[in-house]
């Protein structure tokens, strides 16, 4: 429900509930307009769990708040999560429980007296969060500066002091961070950022180096069409012996055109040449209103292989593997 000014107070309940086995959660989020310039923001959530009929049901439970200061010239904010152990929602997406963090976080802004250079911010933050399982204690540290140019360029430099807690056991996860983003014209948009990192190979619990480069690009010819590309390459040396475990490429394209407010079209394909792998996908798509909307779509995946009579093997052209295809539809009803 609405309170005064931007504030709120939200209650939520989701559920599914099987024959011998259930999942249900119940919460509430909740905005206050403190000032002009501050929120205070929290969140709270109790889930139950039961995997079969005779089991016990699992509870668990969230609860996080945030201060949050915006201004001209200054902005931070102070923030607390904790997720325990069995905290389960099965309808959403969750990385980790078992943990309880705080975060600071300080932003002050320039506006220098230059044709050139718009604004400057620099960036402050610090985190620890406590590994419940292990009872080990993970930080992150970072150190940032932003530089807005003339003709909407940006540009961004982080430094990192990171750990992180993986099998009980505490690794580096510590980098440099630099981005170069620019609007070249109204309707280009480019995007590249590097980064050279100390992380981890999950698999063997390893510590080693990372180098990662992300491109992206943004185009609107028109009103109608748009067309999104990324490129992005990451390896990964081994600290203990020098070796490169992996590195690989992923190209992605996408293709987006709206015929008019009702009907749109979109492909997209994707490349990793560590799969050798080729991900092909057509979507159409119709609203007539909001709730009525009817989708159809068809995907395909290509492998590098070929078939020899007794086994597939690998191969320099691609070949379809898998094979795709969906009607969906929606409709509104209203009394």
């Amino acid at each position: 429900s609405a309170l005064s000014d931007d504030s709120y107070l939200g209650f939520l309940y989701a559920a599914r509930e099987f024959e011998a086995s259930n999942n249900r959660v119940l919460g509430y989020d909740e905005q206050v307009r403190v000032s002009d310039a501050s929120v205070l923001e929290s969140t709270g959530f109790l889930t139950w769990a039961k995997d079969y009929g005779t089991a016990k049901a699992l509870r668990g439970h969230t609860f996080g708040a945030r201060y949050s200061y915006n201004t001209r010239n200054l902005d931070f904010s102070l923030n607390m999560r904790e997720v325990s152990e069995n905290f389960r929602a099965d309808m959403g997406y969750l990385t980790r429980t078992g943990v309880v963090n705080f975060i600071g976080f300080v932003r002050p802004k320039m506006y220098p007296a230059s044709d050139l250079v718009q604004r400057v911010d620099f960036e402050i933050a610090t985190g620890h969060t406590k590994d419940r399982l292990s009872g080990l204690w993970e930080t992150g540290n970072d150190l940032a500066a932003t530089v807005f140019f003339a003709g909407n360029w940006t540009f961004r430099t982080r430094f990192a002091y990171q750990t992180e807690i993986f099998n009980n056991e505490r690794f580096k996860a510590s980098g440099v961070h630099t981005q170069l983003r620019s609007n070249i014209t109204k309707k280009l948009l480019t995007n590249l950022l590097y980064r050279r990192l100390q992380s981890i190979y999950y698999p063997a619990s390893l510590q080693g180096k990372s180098d990662v480069v992300t491109a992206t690009v943004n185009y609107q010819p028109t009103e109608n069409l748009q067309v999104d590309g990324s490129f992005t390459y990451s390896d990964f040396t081994s600290d203990d012996s020098d070796e490169m475990l992996y590195h690989y490429t992923i190209t992605r394209l996408k293709l987006t055109y709206q015929v008019n407010q009702y009907l749109f079209f979109r492909a997209l394909g994707e490349y990793n040449n560590f799969r050798q792998q080729l991900g092909t996908d057509v979507l159409a798509s119709f609203t007539y209103i909001p709730g009525t909307v009817v989708y159809v779509g068809y995907g395909s995946i290509f492998n590098k292989l070929r078939w020899n009579d007794a086994e597939y093997v690998e191969s320099e052209n691609l070949l379809e593997m898998r094979r795709g295809l969906f009607l969906k539809m929606s409709y509104l009803w209203r009394s």
